[in-house]
């Protein structure tokens, strides 16, 4: 018989085994609660022992001693027995001599089933959905199924798929039923082919040993391959600001963008007009004024910028003056809207002009009427040198240096010329005029007139005053310029003001005619960190959504910053009129610009997190020492967001109240924390205490354990306060009828007195 019983009414006893020389004769059976009569001899019990039939009713509580002859099989009916409670069963045997032998079977009763557990599908219990995001198995675990009875027998699970989301939709056996044993606490089913908006359900069956069993089923389960996207993360509760430093080492908040939907654009983009916009206008100067002295022969006029309408669409040419050595050009200019960074964008066919013309797009922080650019040189091409020898008909047998077919073909579209064309060098002047002039005021009675007599010529001058007519300095401005020709490239520049330092600038080639036809360049201004507090501004181009260029180190632009759009000519260069019917013109198209968000957007300052095909689930964050490491603060569930209802299968776990379009900033404090604020490091051959650097990483998680990380700038700890140098203010009261700088003890002026005080501190510095 089993030793654990489902029934406590009644119990089936079957035996075998007995045996002996001579024939058994019969047999006895028995039930009790406890195992009194072993140990005794089973001759005290049969008929014609000494016990009598009370003291066997209190041996044998609940079944008395029964002869069954020589059946091996009864069933003991009409009994009470308790759950959990331990009983045993006796059998004796007696031969036909008299002998006789005992043996019993314990056994327990459990006439109940299992206790139910928690199974889960996803990354955690109690979702009121999950995910998966492979599409040919699925994994299931549970835990805490017990008995306190008779213990787990086995486990058994099957798959099932419901024909839709709508709620009564019915189900369909996937993979039917799997027997497993008890020691299992989990399965993978594989081989699958799970298909995406279908509700799949595990159903666990779990069997005690009593052959008592419960059903359970989990949770709808979701196919979703897709993977979240990670945002911006700042240290401290200002999303405009990294928090550098913290005054406490227990407690650390962080702050972040999350936004509910994933089919929504993360960061709405703000494209303006061009020509219906308010803010636009145009240039009207002439020349430009060029940091270096520089004499521009270029005049910019409202008539060089025109537009198509219809196409939301201006264009601005250059075009030579038949008049003067000079060019007539345009430009196109509005506030930049800068606040911290910012990010610009427009479509743009450059002008042609054989390297002679420059599309720009520049940053300006200065005067509008006072516009200057960098004045970008080129490296001279040394093939040109190497190579002139290609262009004599025939190629000489001594051109040897240089592969003539080729370089003839890359630069003429042929391997061969008819004629040699005419060489000619340019050579670009810089030209720079004097810092002042010397000027003769000449006093009459009616006016002053002033001569300027800096070259005399057959003049006579004693009494001579400088007047100063310095170049305007260099202003806060970055830019890219555009050159097409033969070799077309693209130049990234930016210079600080007064050119403090040697302005930057990248020049790389184009891989493509940029006056061919339109093409999508982006500016990215922001800044990057690379110790306590300083921060790095930098320029990113990108030509066509590819990251072409990166500088740093560049101006930190005010809200005064202008956006201009322009060409002018390269170097300087004015192109000779050789045809009054033919002069130079070239002329640049723009189209499509788009400026960075409102200023109260916060996805400008910053992306958002978002989710994959189905939204974040829960946000966890941990603190390390370094980016994307958790070893100082592990992760812990830190914010649970709200679901929005964005999909059919949406309302098995969605919030009407959710917005989907809303993007909101989630903030969090990991608490009970203990960050020392320094440590000793050996770097100059003493030990120095420095700063700990720590770095906060937030780690969004879908449903289907999918995850995405990123982390804060650095941050650090001072747990200590500023402190006066009282050595040098002692003392600090000083008269100033006294003197400036004599300290005193005495005042004797009772309406002013002057003090000092010198604070220190060495970690986050006094601010």
């Amino acid at each position: 018989m089993d030793s654990i019983l489902s029934v406590g009414t009644y119990v089936d006893v079957q035996f075998s085994g007995f045996e002996s020389k001579i024939e058994i004769l019969m047999y006895y059976v028995a039930m009790s609660n406890n195992t009194d009569a072993t140990g005794t001899s089973c001759t005290h019990y049969v008929d014609g022992g000494d016990t009598t039939n009370e003291e066997k009713m209190k041996m044998f509580t609940e079944y008395n001693l029964t002869n069954i002859k020589t059946d091996t099989y009864i069933k003991m009916e009409n009994l009470n027995l308790t759950a959990g409670q331990k009983y045993y069963v006796f059998v004796m045997g007696v031969d036909r001599s008299g002998e006789c032998n005992m043996t019993y079977h314990e056994f327990t009763i459990d006439n109940s089933p299992p206790l139910s557990g928690r199974m889960k599908t996803g990354p955690y219990f109690d979702m009121p959905i999950s995910y998966t995001s492979d599409s040919s198995s699925l994994y299931v675990y549970w835990e805490n199924y017990t008995d306190p009875e008779s213990d787990i027998k086995s486990y058994q699970v099957s798959l099932w798929r419901n024909s839709s989301c709508n709620v009564g939709s019915t189900q369909n056996v996937e993979v039917d039923w799997i027997s497993l044993d008890s020691n299992f606490t989990d399965y993978t089913f594989v081989d699958l082919d799970l298909q995406n908006d279908m509700p799949y359900k595990v159903k666990l069956r779990v069997t005690n040993k009593a052959g008592h069993f419960i059903e359970d089923q989990s949770n709808s389960v979701f196919y979703d391959g897709s993977q979240p996207t990670a945002g911006r993360v700042v240290a401290g509760l200002d999303y405009r600001n990294d928090q550098v430093w913290f005054s406490s080492s227990l407690h650390v908040s962080g702050i972040f963008l999350h936004m509910a939907s994933p089919t929504v654009v993360t960061c709405p983009t703000n494209p303006v007009s061009l020509v219906s916009g308010t803010n636009w206008k145009t240039v009207v100067q002439t020349g430009m004024e060029d940091p270096s002295g520089e004499k521009w022969n270029l005049e910019y006029r409202d008539q060089n910028v025109g537009n198509h309408i219809t196409e939301d669409e201006i264009w601005i040419k250059l075009a030579r003056d038949v008049k003067k050595e000079q060019l007539f050009t345009g430009g196109y200019y509005r506030p930049a809207d800068f606040n911290g960074g910012g990010e610009y964008q427009v479509s743009i066919q450059a002008a042609s002009g054989d390297g002679h013309a420059v599309t720009e797009v520049m940053l300006w922080e200065g005067p509008v009427d006072g516009i200057a650019t960098y004045n970008h040189y080129r490296e001279s091409d040394w093939t040109q040198e190497v190579c002139s020898c290609c262009f004599i008909t025939p190629i000489p047998e001594n051109c040897t240096a240089c592969n003539c077919t080729k370089y003839l073909s890359d630069k003429f579209g042929n391997d061969n010329v008819t004629a040699p064309p005419t060489m000619s060098t340019t050579t670009m002047v810089m030209t720079t005029t004097q810092p002042y002039e010397i000027v003769q005021t000449v006093k009459t009675d009616d006016e002053d007139v002033v001569y300027n007599i800096t070259n005399t010529v057959n003049t006579t001058v004693t009494d001579q005053e400088p007047v100063d007519t310095s170049t305007s300095p260099a202003r806060p401005s970055c830019g890219i310029q555009i050159v097409a020709g033969t070799s077309p490239y693209l130049v990234s520049w930016c210079r600080l003001y007064n050119d403090s330092l040697t302005p930057l600038y990248t020049d790389d080639n184009l891989d493509f005619d940029p006056s061919a036809g339109f093409h999508d360049y982006k500016m990215v201004v922001d800044y990057e960190k690379y110790d306590q507090i300083e921060k790095t501004w930098c320029l990113k181009v990108y030509v066509d959504g590819s990251m072409f260029s990166k500088i740093c180190g560049i101006p930190e632009f005010s809200s005064d910053t202008k956006l201009l759009l322009h060409v002018f000519n390269k170097n300087n260069y004015v192109p000779p009129v050789t045809d009054l019917f033919d002069v130079f013109s070239t002329r640049a198209s723009f189209r499509n610009v788009i400026m960075p968000p409102s200023s109260n957007t916060m996805c400008r300052y910053g992306e958002p997190f978002y989710g994959g095909v189905i939204p974040i689930d829960r946000y966890e964050a941990g603190i390390g020492t370094d980016q994307l490491m958790t070893d100082v603060v592990s992760y812990q569930e830190v914010l649970d967001p709200c679901i929005p209802c964005y999909s059919p299968c949406a309302p098995y776990t969605c919030e009407t109240t959710c917005n989907p379009t809303e993007q909101k900033l989630l903030n969090f404090t990991l608490t009970n924390l203990s960050l020392p604020a320094k440590r000793e490091e050996n770097t100059t051959g003493q030990l120095v205490n420095t700063s700990i650097s720590y770095f906060l990483t937030v780690k969004a998680v879908l449903s289907s354990g999918k995850s995405a990380e990123a982390s804060s700038s650095v941050f650090y700890i001072d747990d200590t306060l500023p402190w006066f140098d009282l050595d040098q203010m002692t003392p600090m009261y000083i008269d100033i009828k006294q003197g400036e700088l004599t300290p005193v003890s005495f005042q004797s002026s009772n309406s002013t007195i002057k003090a000092f005080w010198r604070c220190i501190d060495e970690e986050s510095q006094i601010v």
